[in-house]
Parts: structure tokens; sequence; C-alpha cells
């Protein structure tokens, strides 16, 4: 059931009877109690009741309901921001301010330990407070969780923003409260997987840099180009595996899985389709990063650009420098966090319309939510 009492795509969880963004199930009965029968090849499977499919449904909210094209993706999340505020901007906003808060309460509490004595003519260093590790160590784990919810939360907004519909902040959270764990779980196995990486192929190359040198000294031009390629490969290797997470969390979310059902689940949508995955993740990535640097600079210089001109204690002025860089830095975080979430939304929605027909469901569930009105 929608927020405005029509039927529509549901989330597995908000009705059992109900689960239009969950996997398709080959072999679904035609009738109740009848026997089940496979669909006609390359036929969607929709637990929606059959409406009459008119114009107006294939674009009842910020996407229009068929195979997207490049612009189609990364535009989809800007829209969204529009449509729905409070979920899709505000929640990252609300989420990354805090985390900023708990880290500048962390800096504080480092800066005016009276064991380092970092605030004396000459700091004491004679040790850290039990107060100070802690704030440091809550620090670091809300930084964590941030990154867990802030990405995943967006999810929600833009599955039912593709019909037109608006949700609650609450209903986002409540989404994906239900698969906390699963979000956790997927970030540990994520971090897992790139120190795993990095210790392959760092550690292999620094084994072979070590091996030209020790035979001969003139190696280095050889052994700097072999730890360019690394990194390049790296970096290539990190894009993919921070590509599959992302695209993991809206399914993890929406169709309320686990870590590794949601695992086999993407490779299944990104068969055929991986590269244009890829390339859409990697160009709206560099996008957002552009634009939230931009942001980022003009908000330091307005905010900074004052303390040059009062006449303030260091102290103080460094304190407020810090307090105000923070708030730039969530300001950018939640921007960032927002727009890759609602990339990665749009990314899954494109992958099910390309690989299971899912405008279909959509557009019809939009047929009846019109009908009903």
């Amino acid at each position: 059931m929608t927020n405005d009492g029509t039927t529509g795509p549901t989330w597995r969880g908000d009705d059992p009877a109900a689960s239009g963004w969950t996997a398709p199930t080959p072999g679904a009965p035609t009738a109740p109690g009848g026997p089940a029968q496979p669909p006609p090849p390359g036929s969607p499977v929709s637990s929606q009741p059959a409406a009459p499919v008119t114009y107006r449904s294939w674009q009842p909210g910020i996407i229009p309901l068929r195979p997207l094209n490049f612009g189609d993706v990364l535009v989809a999340p800007f829209k969204a921001m529009r449509f729905n505020r409070a979920v899709v901007l505000g929640l990252p906003l609300v989420i990354s301010i805090g985390a900023a808060l708990i880290g500048a309460a962390a800096i504080w509490a480092l800066y005016t330990d009276p064991q380092l004595g970092l605030l004396s003519a000459v700091p004491t260093l004679s040790g850290v407070s039990p107060l100070t590790v802690a704030l440091g160590i809550g620090a670091i784990a809300v930084y964590f969780l941030a990154d867990v919810i802030a990405g995943a939360v967006v999810a929600p907004g833009i599955a039912r923003g593709a019909l037109g519909e608006k949700i609650t902040a609450n209903f986002a959270l409540s989404q994906v409260w239900r698969r906390f764990w699963s979000l956790v779980g997927l970030y540990a196995l994520q971090l897992l997987v790139l120190l795993t990486v990095w210790a392959i192929v760092g550690g292999g190359a620094v084994a072979v840099i070590v091996a030209l040198v020790a035979i001969d000294d003139s190696m280095w031009a050889l052994a700097i180009l072999i730890m360019l390629l690394v990194v390049l490969v790296f970096v290539l290797v990190s894009a993919v595996i921070t590509l599959f997470t992302t695209l993991l969390r809206p399914i993890i979310v929406l169709e309320d899985v686990g870590v590794f059902q949601s695992i086999r689940r993407l490779r299944a949508l990104l068969r055929g389709n991986f590269w244009r995955a890829l390339g859409e993740f990697i160009v709206g990535f560099i996008a957002i990063s552009v634009v939230s640097q931009a942001i980022g600079s003009v908000f330091q210089f307005a905010l900074v650009l004052p303390l040059a001109f009062l006449d303030a204690n260091p102290d103080v002025a460094a304190v407020a420098f810090a307090g105000l860089y923070a708030l730039v830095v969530a300001l950018t975080a939640a921007l960032t966090y927002s727009y890759i979430g609602g990339l990665s939304a749009t990314i899954y929605i494109d992958l099910r319309i390309r690989q299971e027909g899912f405008d279909i469901d959509l557009a019809r569930a939009a047929e009846a939510r019109a009908g009903a009105r």
C-alpha cells in the first residue's frame, strides 16, 4: 500500500502478499490455487493487477519508465533531491552533520586535553585522558555508521519517486533499519576485500621491485613504472568493488535480502550490462566529486574569510576554523551521499528494466494509482 492508499510495487516486508521490488519468481501460479506455469521467455513477472497502460504511465515520477539513457541516469538523483528533499537530501544532511559534530567534539577534547597540554606554551604530552580516547573511538564508529546509512537511506526515496510518490523520513529509515546488520556486514566485506586486494597487489609489486633493484641498481625507472601500474590497477579494481557494493545497498534495502543473496542477484542483473553500469557510476562519481569540491571551496572561503578580519585569540580562531571546516565537510558529504545513493538506486532500477521488463510493472502500478484518484 502506498502513502496515498493505492496499490503499487512494494518492498518485501510492507505487504507479505505483494513484493514488487523483489526478484521475479519463475513458475508463479497464474491463478489462486492454479498450477504453476513458467512465463513466456522475456516476459516480466508482476504481482500487480493487470491495468491498462497508457501514455501517462510512462513517466509518473522522476524517471521515464523505459531503459534509461546515460543522461537519464546521471540527472535522476538531482531530480529526486528536488522531488523529495526530506528523504533524499535531508536525511544524509542530518546524518552527516551529526557525524561532524561528534568528530568536532573529539577534536576539541584532544585539543583541550590537560594531559596533552596542547594549549600550553610547552605541551606536556604526559598521556591521553580516557574521555579523549572514548570520544575518538566514538567519532570513528559514528563515521562508519554514517557512511553505511547515509547512502542506503536514499534508495527508498528514489524507488518511490519513480512512481511519483513521496515518502516520509521515518518510512525510509524503517526500510534501512530492518536490514541494518546486512548493510554493516556489506561494509565490513568491502573493507576486507579492498585490504586483501591491496595486500596482494601491493605486496607482489614490492617483491618484484626489491628483486629488480637487487639484481641491478639501474632498474629504478622500471620499478617506478611498475609502481604506477600497480596504482592504476588498484584504482580500477577499487572502482569495480565500489560499484558492486554501492549497487548492493539498494538491493538489500528494497528487496529485503541478505548480503550473499544480494550478490547473486546483482550478478544476474549485471549480465550484459556491466560496462554500461560501470561507466555510469564512474562518470557520476567524478561529476559529483567536482561539484562537491567547487561548492565546498566556495563555502570555505565564505565562512573562513571573516576570521581573517577578526582580532581574536589564535586558539579561538583555530577552533572556529575547525568547526566551520567540519560544517563544510558535512555539507559536501551529504551532497555526495545523496547523489551516489540516488545514482546507485537509479542504476538498479534501470538494470531491472533491461533484464526483467520492470518498466511494465511500474507503469501498471502508476496507472492503477492514477485511476484510483
